[in-house]
């Protein structure tokens, strides 16, 4: 959980001072969707790491029930979505040999695109690890 945490923030903060021309004090509203297969993991990475960017007050997280994955590109146009800069989306796999296969990917709104994708496959025991 720690290097995806660390990953993210990094790249949030990068949107947040380039793209927005926003200074660093001010708050990047994310939206976090749970993982697709999520249900079936040990841990809930999107709550964890929704958990953990709340907590470091640097962004102002939007939880939603809807689930997608990140293979689903977003409705950008969306008027739900309209104070919303970057979406957090992926996916959480059980591989036959009892490992998780956790990717995530990082949506745009406001530019429309891609941002980032990341991908770890870990045991069930360092899933908060990575996320």
């Amino acid at each position: 959980m720690k290097n995806l945490l660390r990953y993210l923030f990094y790249v949030l903060m990068l949107i947040c001072s380039l793209s927005y021309g926003q200074n660093t004090y001010s708050k990047l509203t994310i939206f976090i969707a749970p993982l697709q297969g999520e249900s079936s993991a040990p841990q809930k990475p999107s709550a964890i790491v929704g958990a953990d960017l709340d907590r470091s007050s640097q962004f102002n997280v939007v939880a939603s029930g809807v689930i997608v994955d990140e293979t689903e590109r977003p409705d950008f146009s969306s008027a739900s979505l309209e104070v919303v800069n970057v979406i957090f989306t992926g996916s959480v796999k059980r591989l036959a040999d009892g490992k998780y296969d956790l990717r995530i990917r990082l949506w745009d709104l406001l530019g429309s695109r891609d941002l980032s994708a990341i991908s770890y496959v870990v045991n069930s025991a360092d899933m908060r690890l990575a996320s």
